[in-house]
């Protein structure tokens, strides 16, 4: 249960002859501005290849992270298995009530649709509702089953939510999805932090080939191109103050663009790439001036990617 992870559980077993794997995915990274970014990962269960799945974790002004998970998929290895597939939320001490659509609950249990989760000041927002685990109450374990500790058995009060995405031989998995994490948030703010966030921020894409999100409240938009290829991903804030533009991008990649300043941050989650294309096209509609560099029309970007050691850091160029 370890936070962030998502995963058939109990499929890969620890074991003393299986304590570490060589990777079977390159495209892992993420790009910064300094103040918001986003990062990415390509995944493949390393020892039984059953699993494989997309991720993209975007860290978005105010200290909100929106995660989006796409395009997982199990094999025929899996096609029996009755195990879930979940992604972990948070696994800690257990601190105080446990709000589910801010409500307290009152033990352990499952919820089919939930719209938000809060403990111990972080919060949770599921756009559509997620299907939602939560665990508390004490724990105990004996710390000689797992080494040579004689210290005995161990009691505390532990903490665990998850969401259930079906189970690795399901035909039909509930994916893809997207949520919101707002940390060092109390139980008084909360509310009002998911609401705002809820109105503010879009899903633009989330597939195999593009994860992306608008933050309307910023005029921020981020995408990874999954594809080694690129691609292209369409932005339609419809906040009423800007127009709608298209990001393309000449090769998998990690894009930031804020619309008022102009910025344009890159990143290769690869490592393996010299240069990136990216293409900004602003849109007939949606009301307002078209964002800044863009005020001619289309613009585009040739962004010299560093190597070596440097390879896989952000570049951020300006339209102009």
């Amino acid at each position: 249960m370890i936070p962030g992870t998502t995963t058939d559980y109990s499929l890969t077993p620890l074991s003393c002859d299986k304590v570490q794997f060589a990777g079977k995915e390159a495209f892992v990274g993420g790009a910064s501005d300094g103040t918001i970014g986003a990062a990415a990962m390509r995944y493949r269960n390393p020892d039984t290849g059953a699993l494989s799945f997309q991720k993209a974790w975007f860290f978005l002004d105010d200290d909100i992270q929106h995660v989006m998970i796409s395009h997982a998929q199990t094999t025929s290895a899996d096609a029996s298995s009755t195990a879930p597939l979940i992604s972990v939320l948070d696994q800690k001490r257990h601190a105080g009530p446990v709000l589910i659509d801010g409500q307290p609950l009152a033990q352990s249990g499952n919820v089919s649709k939930a719209a938000t989760l809060w403990h111990a000041g972080v919060g949770y927002a599921f756009p559509g509702g997620a299907a939602l685990s939560v665990d508390f109450g004490p724990r105990a374990g004996d710390w000689g089953a797992l080494g040579i500790s004689d210290a005995g058995t161990a009691q505390a009060d532990l903490f665990a939510a998850w969401i259930g995405h079906g189970r690795a031989g399901g035909a039909v998995l509930e994916l893809p999805m997207a949520y919101t994490t707002f940390p060092a948030t109390s139980a008084d703010a909360f509310p009002a932090k998911a609401a705002a966030a809820t109105q503010a921020l879009k899903t633009v894409q989330n597939d195999a080939s593009v994860s992306a999100v608008y933050d309307a409240a910023h005029r921020t938009a981020m995408a990874v191109f999954w594809d080694a290829a690129g691609g292209e991903v369409a932005v339609r804030p419809q906040d009423g103050g800007v127009p709608p533009v298209t990001i393309r991008a000449s090769a998998g990649a990690v894009v930031l663009y804020r619309m008022d300043t102009g910025e344009v941050t890159v990143a290769d989650p690869t490592q393996s790439l010299g240069s990136v294309d990216v293409t900004i096209t602003p849109g007939d509609g949606g009301g307002g001036a078209r964002p800044k560099g863009l005020e001619s029309g289309s613009r585009t970007v040739s962004v010299k990617l560093p190597s070596g050691g440097a390879a896989g850091r952000s570049v951020t160029q300006t339209l102009s």
